[in-house]
């Protein structure tokens, strides 16, 4: 695959989010490139508010492309999720565990 364009929502300077478009060049060794569908933002983000960057974390979606050396993960693979409780939750709280070994 050759270089890709695709959109961002970010913070900005005037603390409103935008979307924008960035480019980057195409895969090499054992990069993924996955396309977020959901993310996580939490209040450590909005400490980051105002500054020109993408927030949040935790992220999921779809494997998009794969680099040349890549060979336990294929494009179109959803990555695993499954729920939970861990003691650093807290009780009755769950938390996502993510695992992409499911080529």
């Amino acid at each position: 695959m050759s270089g890709f364009e695709f959109a961002v929502i970010k913070s900005s300077p005037s603390k409103e989010y935008v979307e924008t478009t960035t480019t980057r060049p195409a895969l090499t060794g054992d990069e993924v490139y996955i396309e977020i569908t959901h993310s996580g933002v939490c209040g450590t983000d909005q400490h980051f508010r105002g500054v020109d960057m993408v927030l949040g974390h935790e992220g999921i979606g779809v494997i998009k492309a794969i680099g040349p050396d890549v060979k336990s993960l294929k494009v179109q693979n959803e990555p695993n999720t499954e729920v939970e409780e861990t003691e650093q939750a807290g009780a009755g709280q769950q938390k996502s565990v993510v695992s992409a070994n499911n080529a």
